[in-house]
């Protein structure tokens, strides 16, 4: 419902919502996936792309072919370019939002220098996987630094970052589990100083994912709260919808993915994925817990029902029986629903005006995209799968809500 942001909305923000509602009518159409998947090779594919918005950022001057990274790194660099324009158009609170919006971005470029260095992977190899979308002033510090130990990379450069803020209350949940590592009252080391040493041995013990996922989390919170103090209404309406979904997702893909490790079954385990799930979601609190104490996969869909995610997880199979083999080799996965479900709810994301929505269901709507033509142009890569394979019709347009919703997947 609109309130008093009907009066000012288009003096403040009118052109940058114009621009990205504009830019919206370039996503690609079910028509163009077609003559995409239509394509006998790479060099058909980029032709057809050639004809769509992403032209001029294709091309290659040195003649060379376009592999799949370096036509991901194109794609988001069209998409930051965008996004670029639009913050330079914007408001104080809509450019705030923006920059609100683009600290994950931030932040998973910061994980792959710290995962580089922790793989030993070559410099060049990370820099060129880097997401332009997380392109900011300070980022090549962090590239010098990440040999460091974590706590120490934080104290000299990440606490003066825009994103310092994520990576300090993240060092702060690691002290908290140090003192109550059974999520306590007070743990055995409630009375007793934390050291350093600690603090970066249990980050250590971590995984750059598992460390990734506990930054979404700590990201994903701050935003809804930014939100809820400072936009109007009607954004307030439409993020909180879209926020608590993308939490909710999180949280599912936690679980399902939990069930075939044995370890992560029992009490015990039970406790350390609560550790990743948000305190955000349209299944917070009360279905969550009910979810996180699912023993097997059969109660977790049981503890589904009368949910709107349940008719997915109907169709996924148990994570035991798609375990075998790829994911692209399976017909339907959860990470298929997701995009379907999330899909659905960014598109939704453009009803009514006057509100921040519609940029942040573009950037997500277009990330979906991407990740669309990337999927096929690696299917070309591979050159192994017939035109009937599943792997060809995993793709998801924008604006297919009313389709969708009431079709099968």
């Amino acid at each position: 419902m609109f309130g008093w942001e009907m009066i000012t909305g288009n003096i403040e923000d009118g052109y940058p919502e114009a621009v990205v509602r504009a830019l919206s009518k370039g996503f690609l159409t079910e028509d163009n996936y077609s003559q995409l998947v239509a394509c006998n090779s790479l060099d058909e594919f980029k032709l057809v792309l050639d004809e769509t918005d992403y032209g001029k950022y294709i091309i290659m001057n040195d003649g060379g072919r376009l592999d799949s990274i370096e036509l991901k790194k194109r794609l988001y660099e069209k998409l930051r370019d965008e996004i670029e324009y639009i913050m330079g158009q914007s408001s104080d609170t809509l450019q705030s939002f923006l920059q609100q919006m683009m600290h994950y971005y931030q932040i998973e470029n910061v994980i792959a220098f710290i995962s580089g260095v922790k793989n030993n992977q070559d410099p060049g190899i990370t820099l060129k996987a880097l997401n332009p979308l997380g392109q900011f002033s300070g980022l090549k510090s962090v590239h010098s630094f990440a040999s460091e130990d974590f706590v120490n990379l934080f104290q000299d450069i990440l606490i003066d970052l825009p994103v310092g803020e994520y990576f300090r209350k993240f060092i702060d949940a690691i002290t908290d589990h140090l003192k109550n590592p059974e999520g306590g009252d007070a743990g055995q080391k409630g009375g007793e100083r934390i050291t350093v040493d600690e603090i970066t041995q249990m980050i250590n013990d971590n995984s750059a994912s598992e460390i990734k996922v506990m930054l979404k989390k700590i990201w994903l919170i701050s935003f809804h709260r930014w939100i809820m103090r400072n936009c109007n209404g009607t954004t307030q309406e439409h993020m909180d919808e879209l926020l608590k979904a993308e939490s909710d997702w999180e949280t599912l893909q936690i679980i399902y993915n939990s069930f075939n490790r044995p370890e992560m079954n029992d009490a015990k385990g039970q406790g350390m994925r609560k550790k990743y799930f948000n305190n955000l979601g349209h299944l917070y609190p009360g279905r969550t817990k009910k979810l996180s104490e699912a023993k097997d996969y059969k109660d977790f869909t049981d503890k589904l029902e009368g949910t709107s995610y349940h008719h997915y997880f109907d169709k996924i199979p148990e994570p035991k029986v798609g375990e075998n083999g790829p994911e692209i080799m399976v017909d339907v996965t959860i990470d298929d629903c997701q995009k379907k479900d999330l899909s659905r709810r960014y598109s939704m994301g453009f009803f009514g005006q006057f509100h921040y929505g519609a940029f942040y269901a573009y950037l997500k709507l277009k990330e979906l995209e991407i990740a669309n033509i990337v999927q096929l142009s690696e299917i070309f890569a591979i050159g192994a799968f017939p035109k009937n394979h599943p792997a060809w019709k995993k793709v998801v347009p924008p604006f297919q809500y009313d389709v969708d919703h009431k079709a099968e997947i």
